[in-house]
């Protein structure tokens, strides 16, 4: 009776053991490795995007402004925006660890040298030098401006080139400075901005002032008619209540 006992505890003894070894042989973590895999593909999402706004500037800035914000709202919008302003700012910060800045895009249009300084006291073009942050390292030229080249034996426009963040110093703000003593803004309204398309404005340079040799400079911007709510007008008669 005895033996017959131990026997059969020995038996179910091997059978427990058995499928205890059964159910663990194979077994696989499947929870770590979905999460590990998603993380991967939601960083490789993350990056692919930021490439193709990196890319596509001007198509990213539109949609945020004609899409996301009527969609989701302004805070939303600002959130994701900061969101990927980060992760350039990561990038950039790797980038220039190893390559220096550049400071040279005004370079070629550069005489070196300030032109004629008009003597009238009403006219005088101030060029002070800006004092670079002290926190950074000398950058050859940094705040000393530069005549810019154009069509006028005085100078009307002058450039440099600041740093304004001492712990980004690759972060470099290009300048302009123009004698409004001597030059005149006018403005003209966009095609489609900030009249709309059913008060458009020409888009261009008036005919006189392209023929004419008194146009210095054009660049483009301004508020659209969603940020402005203030009206405004400009030449042509055209008017936003």
């Amino acid at each position: 009776m005895v033996s017959k006992t131990k026997a059969k505890t020995k038996t179910k003894t091997k059978k427990i053991v058995s499928k205890r070894k059964h159910g663990t042989k194979g077994s696989f973590p499947k929870a770590p490795f979905l999460i590990g895999s998603l993380a991967v593909l939601f960083a490789v999402a993350v990056f692919g995007f930021y490439i193709f706004v990196h890319t596509h500037q001007i198509f990213s800035a539109n949609f945020a402004d004609d899409v996301l914000r009527p969609a989701i709202g302004n805070w939303e919008t600002i959130l994701i925006e900061a969101f990927f302003f980060k992760i350039e700012d990561r990038v950039n910060q790797t980038k220039y660890f190893f390559v220096k800045p550049n400071t040279g895009t005004f370079t070629p249009s550069s005489t070196g040298a300030i032109k004629k300084i008009a003597k009238n006291e009403g006219t005088k073009f101030i060029l002070q030098k800006i004092t670079p942050l002290s926190t950074l390292p000398p950058l050859a030229d940094e705040g000393v401006w530069k005549s810019i080249n154009v069509a006028s034996s005085d100078a009307v426009m002058a450039e440099t080139f600041f740093r304004p963040d001492s712990q980004r110093d690759y972060s470099i703000a290009y300048l302009v400075k123009m004698n409004m003593n001597r030059l005149i803004l006018s403005e003209v309204a966009g095609i489609k901005e900030p009249g709309g398309y059913m008060n458009p404005g020409p888009g261009k340079i008036p005919i006189e002032s392209q023929k004419g040799n008194s146009l210095v400079a054009a660049f483009n911007g301004g508020f659209q008619n969603k940020d402005g709510h203030y009206g405004g007008k400009w030449s042509g008669g055209r008017k936003i209540p």
